[in-house]
């Protein structure tokens, strides 16, 4: 963009300035004159402070917390019902990364499916079968009261089908009976 002063009427106090925008072709998009009442004494305004301006770059938290758990063992997770995209491949990605050692929790042939249609390689985690999903959220639950594994990873389940799972009255929480 660039502004020049073209002319300059001192008894009417204006100044007629022409614009042109280009884009970032070098082509001009926008081309004009704008014409401006100058002020007759010169203004004085207080400055005003600037709002401080934060860079946020993506993922850096994230690649921060991964940095920090580089020298710590993967966790056993349960994954519960990693029968999508998203889910399966987020465990996969995680064990990669060493962070955990997933222990595939859910209908078999829908989590082999998923890992067929992703090319991902399951031959080095452990299926636990199970056939629907309140199975799977007590089987996870259960894994996790015996210390068998040391988190539960959501997947492919609805929360309010894994959280009264999870809920001091409920028969497979660790908690149940304490």
């Amino acid at each position: 963009m660039s502004v020049t002063a073209a002319s300059k009427d001192n008894s009417k106090h204006r100044i007629t300035f022409t614009c042109e925008c280009v884009n970032q072709h070098g082509e001009r998009v926008i081309t004009g004159t704008a014409e401006v009442i100058a002020p007759t004494e010169k203004v004085r305004r207080p400055r005003t402070p600037l709002p401080d301006v934060f860079v946020h770059h993506h993922g850096a938290w994230y690649r921060h917390l991964i940095e920090l758990t580089a020298e710590l063992p993967p966790i056993r997770t349960a994954v519960v019902h990693p029968v999508d995209r998203n889910a399966l491949l987020g465990a996969v990605e995680a064990a990669r990364e060493g962070l955990i050692v997933p222990i595939l929790i859910g209908p078999e042939e829908r989590i082999r499916a998923v890992a067929a249609a992703e090319n991902v390689d399951l031959s080095p985690y452990t299926i636990v079968p199970t056939e629907h999903s309140h199975a799977v959220a007590a089987t996870a639950i259960g894994l996790a009261s015996r210390r068998e594994v040391q988190a539960i990873m959501k997947g492919s389940l609805h929360t309010d089908e894994l959280m009264p799972q999870c809920s001091p009255r409920s028969p497979a929480s660790p908690r149940a009976g304490a």
